[in-house]
């Protein structure tokens, strides 16, 4: 707990400079909230020095509260462009983009003016939002305000135009910038390669006047989405021969790109990459470890990756990896334990689990047993769940089962799917329900076309 109650007996000057430095060292809401009473009860919170850090802390940290922030802004007489920005950049920022934008129209409302730091932040959410229209009525304002040569503005521009998809644009911004920084070259490099453009982005990146981790990771991750794994992986090693160290952004796409390609030594080199080099390792990154080990159908070291992350801090894309590359392998009945597993620890399965199930090898029921459980999610009326059940080696002489199968689906269209895949040997495919789609199915389990149902 503070003592903040030894400040009382202060200097008043020394009050103010201790409290400063109290703010400036906070770290939690709970003591924000608590130097907030103290500043209260000595008559100090229309102080500027004190509002504007208050308001800061609670919209920008990252164990702040923005939303705490708008209550206290909305209690202030006049704010101050500098208090708008802070809420309009904490909006920015947040899980609702759109609330900058509410924010921004109110400031206009009230007459206070926009600065240079207002519109950067408003076109990161335009961007956030992928809402192109909104990106270009923001840039009419810019213009409308005489701020359109200002470099941080455009830097942002550049990135709100490609996120959207406007690559023409985003480099008509970029050609017209009279002064350029490492930034706006990253921008344009990271928009080419954001748009599948691949060889416009090795354009920029060869005519960049300085390149820094950011411009070699944008350039590598560019060539995976754009499936050009080897390429990817060949760039990072000339970035290890002559570029800056690679940090975690930069080894989650070459380990995606050993995963497509099977590659399991250059992942396991990659992997000591991140050892040697001291890498922070954040979920993502363990989750690329994982999906990486587990395509190349190292299922042992997948595992120990895995095991390896405290249960508190998985997310369902993490479960996704390990189990869908069990199940993938074939290990259905191990793959069903982890999901149990992940149920207990309270994170619910997606689309994409069920279906990583279903390819490996179903979910090791026979038919019957499946019925089963088609008949046991329709006794729960409330789960509006989408079920595709996939039978395989289901013969037509298994008349009874087929016309069970057939009615759900005429019954409950809305509810069921019903897939009949033969000719296929028993260890591959069993039963299951999950979610599958037919292309899906031609695609794993390649029986002819007549065998579809």
């Amino acid at each position: 707990m503070l003592q903040l109650s030894l400040l009382l007996p202060c200097k008043s000057a020394n009050v103010n400079q201790t409290l400063i430095t109290i703010l400036d060292q906070c770290k939690s809401m709970l003591e924000l909230k608590q130097i907030q009473a103290l500043i209260t009860t000595l008559g100090l919170s229309q102080d500027d020095p004190f509002v504007s850090k208050i308001l800061s802390f609670s919209a920008l940290s990252e164990r702040g509260d923005i939303n705490y922030s708008y209550k206290l802004f909305s209690q202030l007489p006049n704010p101050k462009t500098f208090n708008w920005n802070t809420i309009i950049r904490g909006y920015s920022n947040s899980k609702n983009p759109n609330l900058s934008i509410s924010v921004f129209v109110k400031m206009l409302r009230a007459g206070v003016s926009p600065d240079y730091l207002t519109y950067p932040f408003l076109v990161k959410a335009s961007s956030r939002l992928l809402k192109w229209e909104l990106g270009v009525a923001v840039h009419a304002h810019v213009m409308k305000t005489g701020f359109e040569s200002d470099m941080f503005i455009q830097n942002s521009l550049i990135h709100m135009y490609a996120s959207c998809g406007d690559i023409v644009y985003a480099r008509k911004v970029f050609d017209g910038m009279l002064i350029r920084n490492l930034v706006s070259w990253n921008a344009m490099l990271d928009g080419h390669a954001k748009c599948g453009d691949v060889i416009s982005a090795r354009g920029v990146f060869e005519l960049m006047p300085e390149r820094d981790v950011v411009s070699w990771s944008s350039l590598i991750d560019g060539y995976v989405k754009n499936g050009e794994y080897r390429e990817a992986i060949s760039v990072f090693e000339k970035m290890c021969g002559s570029g800056p160290k690679a940090n975690e952004v930069t080894m989650v796409s070459v380990l995606c790109a050993c995963a497509h390609l099977g590659a399991l030594e250059p992942g396991r080199m990659m992997h000591q990459y991140i050892i040697d080099n001291g890498l922070r390792l954040p979920l993502v990154l363990q989750t690329s470890l994982v999906d990486m080990y587990a395509k190349c159908g190292a299922i042992a070291e997948a595992l120990n990756v895995f095991r390896g992350v405290r249960m508190s801090r998985t997310d369902v894309l993490i479960w996704n990896a390990i189990i869908g590359g069990l199940a993938t392998h074939g290990l259905v009945k191990e793959s069903l334990e982890l999901l149990t597993e992940m149920q207990i620890v309270g994170i619910t399965p997606d689309e994409t689990l069920d279906t990583q199930i279903l390819v490996g090898a179903a979910v090791a029921l026979v038919a019957i047993g499946a019925g089963a459980v088609a008949r046991a999610i329709l006794e729960n009326p409330e789960d509006k769940t989408k079920v595709h059940l996939i039978y395989a080696n289901v013969t037509y002489e298994d008349i009874l089962l087929k016309q069970e199968l057939d009615g759900l689906a005429t019954n409950y269209p809305d509810r069921f799917k019903i897939y009949y895949v033969l000719n296929q040997p028993p260890e591959v495919w069993h039963g299951g329900v999950g979610f599958v789609s037919k292309e899906m199915i031609q695609t794993h389990c390649p029986a002819p076309a007549s065998d579809i149902q």
